[in-house]
């Protein structure tokens, strides 16, 4: 299959539920790099650092913060907004590449840590697209009546996969999580559609061995990932990243919108990945629309990787820009290569 091969799309249009987002929560780790930290290990000043990326400052973990960590720190402010107590969610999907161990999964983890022992839990490790994929396979499990609820969480700790010997990878990336509680409900008869509204996710494997980290333990000596031999830290050749990414977002807005039966003019809000302010900023040109219907905060936190759209939507809700009716597109962007987008209808 091609580039644009499409491995899934969801759409809700025939569903008897809506699966809606009812709460949304963030975790933003203390510490703060900013550029002119940065110059000491990198040599580049804020300026040019800016000019490539848009990145004013990022937030590092603590040392003994764990992706699980920023994970239930989300989680829990999603559900202490919505009411509801963590040990009665029915599925928990958390999307990371970063989790402290190869198994369980950091959703097992984030489990615990909540105190829930009744939920089903899974991790979806597709990097920055992780979230998006996440949202869209919870969507199809409620309305498959596996659960009546879902915590998504977006969560990674780049950082510590970052190699800061790299000058122009190391000033891209920063930590966190965001998370949204996810309810099902009975689809009104004569009603307009509410949450999730359309998805579109998309694959091409063949383009793995641009962006990966290596893991030499399970890799024969002829693996792409053995070109970084020796290396715990992600491998990325960024130019060719950034061609790819601004070309799949913009065949998946297309995609999602035409699932959706929808114009991109009756789009309120496009929230894409936070992987580059050039990346946004191109991906804005090519769709044709207005810079103030596209959300962007990576100048405070850099690329968070899965953590980045959920961060976004939490910030927005909290600020009040996001109000009951308006549609937004999700659109990502990330490893294997992975990519999609989803539009949903705001409660």
């Amino acid at each position: 299959m091609t580039m644009e091969s499409r491995l899934k799309g969801t759409a809700l249009k025939d569903s008897i539920f809506d699966i809606v987002i009812t709460a949304t929560g963030r975790c933003i780790p203390e510490r703060i790099l900013s550029n002119e930290d940065l110059k000491e290990l990198c040599g580049h000043s804020s300026e040019w650092i800016i000019e490539r990326t848009g990145v004013v400052e990022r937030h590092l973990a603590a040392p003994d913060q764990t992706t699980s960590q920023l994970a239930a720190s989300a989680a829990r402010q999603a559900c202490e907004r919505a009411g509801v107590d963590p040990v009665d969610i029915g599925l928990i999907v958390v999307a990371s590449v970063t989790g402290e161990t190869h198994f369980p999964t950091t959703a097992c983890w984030l489990q615990a840590a909540l105190g829930n022992s009744s939920a089903f839990v899974f991790d979806v490790t597709v990097g920055c697209a992780g979230f998006v994929y996440a949202l869209s396979i919870a969507q199809s499990l409620l309305e498959s009546d596996m659960a009546c609820n879902a915590l998504v969480v977006g969560a990674d700790r780049v950082t510590g996969i970052t190699d800061y010997t790299d000058p122009r990878s190391c000033i891209l990336f920063g930590d966190g999580a965001g998370a949204v509680l996810l309810e099902r409900r009975a689809a009104g008869a004569t009603q307009p559609r509410q949450g999730l509204l359309a998805s579109q996710l998309f694959a091409d494997g063949s383009k793995a061995g641009l962006l990966f980290r290596p893991l030499d333990a399970n890799a024969s000596p002829d693996h792409p990932a053995h070109a970084s031999s020796g290396s715990a830290f992600m491998h990325m050749e960024g130019r060719s990243v950034y061609q790819h990414a601004v070309r799949c977002m913009e065949s998946a807005v297309g995609s999602v919108l035409d699932k959706a039966g929808m114009l991109l003019s009756e789009i309120d809000w496009i929230i894409p990945h936070q992987a580059n302010a050039r990346i946004i900023d191109a991906l804005t040109e090519r769709l044709g629309v207005a810079a103030a219907r596209v959300y962007s905060n990576i100048a405070r936190y850099g690329n968070t990787s899965a953590a980045s759209i959920p961060i976004c939507l939490d910030e927005m809700n909290q600020l009040g820009l996001l109000q009951r009716g308006q549609r937004i597109l999700m659109c990502s962007f990330g490893t294997g290569f992975t990519w999609g987008a989803t539009v949903l209808s705001w409660v």
